[in-house]
């Protein structure tokens, strides 16, 4: 949610809680005020102000896409394109759900976007997963080969008080 403030603000120590807690009350505050002066649905539309929320949330997250989409361009992290392209589905179906009513084929067109950039999410986890788990595996194998070659013995060096170098080696067996 931090990701167009600069870096020095966005890692501040207190900016990112902080900023949670009042974009949180001010969000709830507001939704609790307008949800009895309107409700979600009127005849099976759904209310300007639902529609409101919703377009809002999907501009966000264009506006998120591009950042990542910029940043996918300059640092050609798979992760940014990732973040990119389940920013712009969720930002679709936010923008879908405005031409929607309850049931109908728009509805559940933008209720499987999302699920598709759910999954999307959850299939760059499992890449990423069995990756780190065949690196870790490689890891094993050739730290396991690097041991097999060493010798038994240990080495020790000491320097005495006249600045004299002595090695001596000791043997397990």
């Amino acid at each position: 949610s931090l990701v167009w403030l600069s870096d020095r603000l966005a890692k501040a120590r207190l900016t990112r809680p902080l900023l949670l807690v009042v974009l949180v009350i001010m969000g709830g505050l507001l939704v609790v005020v307008f949800s009895f002066a309107e409700p979600a649905t009127y005849d099976g539309q759904f209310t300007s102000w639902i529609k409101t929320i919703n377009f809002t949330g999907g501009a966000f997250f264009l506006a998120a896409t591009a950042f990542f989409l910029i940043r996918y361009l300059t640092l050609v992290s798979m992760d940014d394109l990732l973040f990119a392209n389940q920013m712009l589905l969720f930002g679709e179906a936010s923008i879908l759900f405005h031409d929607s009513t309850l049931g109908d084929a728009a509805w559940w067109s933008w209720h499987f976007v999302r699920l598709f950039a759910y999954l999307l999410v959850l299939g760059q986890c499992l890449f990423v997963y069995y990756r780190m788990r065949e690196s870790a595996h490689q890891s094993r194998e050739e730290l396991e080969r690097v041991m097999s070659s060493i010798s038994d013995f240990l080495w020790s060096g000491e320097v005495d008080g006249k600045g004299n170098w002595s090695y001596s080696y000791f043997s397990p067996v």
